[in-house]
């Protein structure tokens, strides 16, 4: 009798055993499922991370980053908001200019170029833009041969031409356009254009882009966004 008693203890013993495994595997999978999700999403912040690095790393490669070599200044401009190209959600909204530094995409507020020396400027666009632009802002002026050269389609390997103006029809998103030194250069959409200019005296001038930005214009008057201070020190 003692040794069926003690039979069926073990045996309901064994059993809670198995529910209480059973409870655990169950447990495991749910906490489980948790972290595959929160792994998915830490990878696809980190994807968007490293897409926005690669661009800036590419771009650096390309053109260089801002920085003085010999007699040439190279100045890189972005143009992107948070749904560009995989930038990610800290971006605004708005089309922005931003400058390409070291660190990556830093504010447009306040540019800086050296004086009395030819800068290379870089404008990475990757923005359609507006419409209804003033065919007068389709012409390149104040850069060295009143020309630019365009590379189409947002890549630095495209093809390239050298132009005096752009259609402004569906093809001018924006422009780079500094009106007391008469430098004004078109920036076709999803586009990097290239131009060189000198810039001679020092002084605080200021830039802007005078592409209608609809239905962002209440927002092209904050520098750093369609305008900013440009100095030439």
């Amino acid at each position: 009798m003692i040794e069926r008693r003690r039979g069926v203890s073990d045996t309901k013993f064994s059993i809670a055993l198995a529910v209480i495994g059973l409870g655990v595997i169950v447990v495991g999978m749910g906490f489980t499922g948790v972290l595959a999700n929160q792994q998915s999403t830490i990878q696809s912040s980190q994807a968007q991370v490293q897409a926005l690095e690669k661009t800036v790393s590419d771009l650096n490669s390309t053109f260089g980053a801002p920085s003085q070599s010999g007699a040439t200044y190279t100045l890189t401009l972005v143009v992107a908001n948070n749904q560009n190209q995989g930038f990610n959600s800290t971006l605004g909204p708005m089309p922005q200019y931003f400058v390409l530094g070291p660190n990556g995409l830093e504010s447009s507020a306040s540019i800086s170029v050296p004086a009395n020396t030819l800068v290379k400027l870089v404008i990475v666009n990757y923005d359609d833009g507006g419409t209804n632009v003033s065919p007068a802002l389709a012409t390149v002026s104040g850069t060295v041969g009143n020309s630019m050269l365009v590379f189409n389609g947002t890549s630095a390997t495209a093809t390239s031409l050298s132009v005096h103006s752009v259609p402004v029809n569906g093809t001018l998103a924006h422009t780079f356009s500094i009106p007391s030194l008469g430098v004004n250069i078109p920036v076709p959409s999803s586009s990097i254009v290239v131009a060189y200019v000198r810039f001679g005296n020092a002084g605080t001038y200021t830039w802007d882009c005078f592409s209608p930005c609809m239905p962002w214009a209440n927002m092209s008057s904050e520098k750093g966004w369609m305008t900013g201070a440009f100095n030439v020190v």
